[in-house]
């Protein structure tokens, strides 16, 4: 027959026990078989005991160096979660983490609603605050009839609606304070015993060493990323300045700071000018960035969308010169941003000296062909317009311009550069120096222009200005707005710009109308005026008295004197061709 300690040594169940005891009564072989049997039974439980806290405790020991080897946050939380049931074979688990001045409810395991996810718990009131305001684990056996402790309406009703009845929480600590709770629950009723408690909070140690480290791992990768972007960023920058100040050297202009810029990014860039017209890249601006620009916003821009569209204006003090657009390709961060910047600033100081040698180059043309149509030394004159590649040797025509359209000065400055000749503003008006046969064609919808006869030599430039201008002033004399034309453009009236034509002009001026003329000079009337729009008009009483503003028996009375000062005969057709050509050569004369 076994003994007692037998018994215990091969952890024999309390049946067998009660069975070994039996045996000892029925021999008669002890008088204390009971208390022999009571201590037994009372060492077997014991032992049992102590075998499920070191196997807790070996779990535990586990678990830790599982959550050592978690470097992922969420993950790790979750896991702490997961632990924490098996660990105390709840129904459910969950952690709520310190949010500002609520507990939020992030990471859970068991069966729980929908609802339960991001709910979040006082830090002042319920279960929850207590820990929190304590420091220290609580527990409840029934968290809805606990009566020892301000319950908040949230916790209540999240508590009520999944039937959580018993419920342990432990803080989490790190660095002195508590960062969240860690909660493990039954659907019954259940207190937890002391060592229950201490097993949660030492899970809850460990989560809280491996969510530091978790945490500072995290924040080593970020930097570690960052130090790497950063020496990435700084190496491209290296580059972008080098590139930059290669095309400065060279000259290349915006067109060499693009092309270093979409070779540094790795991606297309465009450059369009101050008013969205494209300089260098796709024709496409359907972004319109003058508009984003317009309120003197001078920082890039990022426009929303798939992919986003980075707009990074060119600017110069605070002109706005024109913008650097990038589609797409991974730009909108800030250090790509701030490399387009910088490619931006590189394209406004090659603007602002291309604007520069163009101004200065525009002043050198301007004055030569001021000098030109002036009159002065034709050697010297010759020479001059020979290093600015003007070869006078070639015939050319002198062009004055009366502008009609904001666009007309821009039109004949590109027209002068593309033929190879020169351009400058007079007054009012533009003069145009180019080589004869050159198209004006493209002028005709922006100004009126008068057109000297070819010439070769800057001796013959200053008669061929005066002819251009006298053949302007008659045009617009004549009402011909937007002609563009030499003598021929005049018609019959061409011969006023010949040698002498404005002397027999007025020769025949007097002779035909000068009575009229003197009249209306001694009588202060509007006779010649009025004879004029009525012969242009064929004679039409009623409307040549709506286009003079007179009513039409003021102009019958105007017709009676005309006929007193020049007799009847000027009412014949032939007479009257003379007279109507006498009052136009007499007004043109006078713009001559």
């Amino acid at each position: 027959m076994s003994t007692w300690l037998e018994l215990l040594l091969r952890d024999a169940s309390a049946d067998e026990v009660e069975a070994h005891r039996t045996a000892l009564l029925a021999d008669g072989s002890s008088t204390d078989v009971e208390a022999e049997a009571r201590r037994a039974l009372q060492l077997s439980a014991l032992l049992r005991e102590r075998a499920h806290r070191a196997a807790e405790l070996a779990a535990l020991s586990e678990m830790a160096g599982r959550l050592t080897s978690v470097r992922n946050l969420p993950e790790l939380l979750t896991d702490v979660a997961r632990l924490a049931r098996q660990l105390l074979r709840t129904d459910v688990a969950y952690l709520a983490l310190l949010d500002g001045d609520v507990l939020r409810i992030k990471y859970f395991d068991g069966r729980l609603g929908p609802a339960f996810r991001e709910i979040e718990l006082s830090i002042t009131a319920g279960l929850a605050g207590r820990i929190v305001s304590t420091g220290l684990p609580s527990w409840t056996a029934d968290y809805l009839a606990d009566p020892s402790f301000e319950h908040a309406p949230v916790a209540d009703e999240l508590a009520g609606n999944e039937q959580l009845r018993g419920i342990l929480g432990v803080p989490l600590h790190a660095q002195g304070s508590t960062f969240g709770v860690l909660f493990v629950s039954d659907r019954a009723a259940r207190p937890f015993a002391d060592h229950e408690v201490s097993l949660l909070a030492g899970l809850a140690g460990h989560a809280a060493v491996a969510v530091e480290n978790a945490r500072l791992f995290d924040a080593e990768r970020r930097a570690a990323e960052e130090l790497r972007a950063s020496a990435s960023g700084v190496a491209r920058a290296i580059v972008l300045h080098e590139r930059l100040t290669e095309a400065a050297v060279r000259g290349g202009g915006p067109a060499a700071v693009v092309q270093a810029l979409s070779e540094v990014l790795d991606v297309a860039v465009q450059l369009v000018d101050a008013d969205d017209r494209p300089l260098v890249g796709t024709d496409d601006v359907s972004e319109r960035p003058s508009q984003h620009f317009a309120g003197g916003q001078r920082r890039a821009v990022v426009l929303p969308g798939a992919p986003p569209v980075v707009l990074c204006p060119v600017v110069a003090a605070e002109d706005y010169l024109g913008c650097l657009i990038v589609r797409g390709g991974g730009v909108a961060d800030e250090a790509e941003v701030r490399l387009l910047e910088r490619g931006a600033l590189g394209i406004a100081l090659s603007l602002v000296q291309e604007r520069a040698l163009d101004d200065a180059a525009a002043r050198s043309q301007g004055e030569l062909l001021a000098a030109l149509v002036e009159g002065g030394e034709p050697g010297v004159l010759d020479k001059r317009a020979a290093a600015m590649r003007v070869d006078l040797r070639r015939p050319h025509v002198v062009v004055v311009v009366e502008p009609h359209d904001p666009t007309c000065r821009a039109a004949c400055a590109e027209i002068a550069r593309r033929a190879g000749g020169l351009a400058v503003d007079r007054g009012s008006r533009t003069v145009v120096l180019v080589p004869a046969p050159t198209s004006l064609t493209p002028l005709a919808d922006l100004g009126t222009a008068g057109v000297s006869a070819a010439v070769t030599g800057a001796a013959a430039l200053p008669a061929a200005y005066d002819e251009a201008s006298r053949c302007l002033r008659a045009l617009l004399a004549l009402g011909r707005r937007g002609t563009v034309g030499g003598a021929a453009a005049l018609g019959l009236y061409r011969f006023l710009l010949a040698p002498g034509g404005v002397d027999e002009g007025a020769e025949f001026v007097r002779r035909t109308v000068g009575p009229l003329l003197d009249h209306d000079a001694a009588k202060g009337t509007d006779l010649a005026p009025t004879l004029e729009e009525y012969l242009a008009g064929g004679r039409q009483h009623s409307a040549t008295a709506e286009r003079l503003h007179i009513h039409p028996n003021t102009l019958y009375q105007r017709l009676n004197r005309i006929t007193a000062v020049l007799g009847d005969a000027w009412r014949e057709p032939d007479p009257a061709l003379d007279l109507l050509l006498a009052l136009r050569l007499h007004r043109l004369s006078a713009a001559l």
